[in-house]
């Protein structure tokens, strides 16, 4: 049997990508009246780096989007196999040792996990007949592999991004703002607890490879150099605020 992925999903993803990078800018603007008063060629760069690294993930998210589209999924008695422009990747049943099915609030399933033998995994997400798709693989292995799960909080929610949005956006600026108000011995935990955050994500991509298993082995590369590139900004900017604490000491 074969399974696509879903058009009308991959629009709806790519509405929702629309209307977050329009409300994260409203709430951005927002946020940044209240930093009018502080240097305006800091202001402005401050505004011109939120807006290339907003387009930025915007291009990065539409392009794998587009790429997404194209993948399709093969189920048989004997594997799971996934096709697409990226990578060419299979697991045999007898291998999987767990699905996990999340399903969205009304019901409907947003991704499979399969977990395999080795470490290895495989995650389907956006497919048309989705929910047939599930039921045939769910016929395929044993009932105590399977674990389902629902969202807590209704995502597809024609308001949600839209709240979400100038929240995210209000924030950025506000803790910008909140930052430059800091002593040296504040601004350095400050810096040390985003540079942690930064080598958690880090080792995150690293390990778990979230890319690889979403969009197969050729995606590895991403996950290589997000994690890298985390933990390495990570790591310098612990060194920075260790040493702005010694110096403020």
């Amino acid at each position: 049997m074969e399974y696509y992925v879903s058009k009308k999903e991959i629009d709806r993803r790519k509405t929702a990508n629309l209307v977050v990078t329009f409300s994260l800018t409203v709430g951005f603007f927002l946020g940044l009246f209240k930093l009018w008063h502080s240097d305006l060629p800091q202001v402005l760069m401050f505004t011109g780096c939120f807006f290339v690294a907003l387009w930025v993930l915007r291009i990065l998210s539409m392009n794998v989007l587009d790429r997404h589209l194209k993948t399709k999924v093969i189920l048989t008695d004997e594997f799971v196999r996934r096709i697409s422009t990226r990578a060419d990747d299979t697991i045999t049943l007898d291998d999987i040792r767990r699905v996990y099915i999340l399903k969205t609030t009304r019901g409907d399933v947003r991704h499979v996990k399969l977990f395999a033998g080795k470490g290895s995994a495989m995650v389907l997400n956006g497919m048309d007949r989705f929910q047939e798709l599930v039921d045939q693989l769910k016929a395929r292995v044993p009932n105590g592999a399977v674990q389902e799960a629902r969202e807590p909080i209704d995502y597809d929610h024609p308001l949600f991004y839209y709240i979400l949005g100038p929240v995210v956006g209000f924030a950025v600026t506000f803790g910008v703002q909140y930052v430059s108000t800091l002593n040296a011995r504040g601004l350095a935990i400050a810096i040390g607890a985003f540079a942690g955050l930064a080598v958690c994500l880090g080792v995150y991509f690293l390990i778990a490879q979230p890319l690889k298993k979403g969009y197969g082995r050729k995606s590895a590369w991403g996950d290589i150099v997000f994690g890298l590139a985390l933990f390495g900004i990570g790591a310098l900017l612990i060194l920075f605020a260790v040493g702005d604490l010694m110096s403020a000491e």
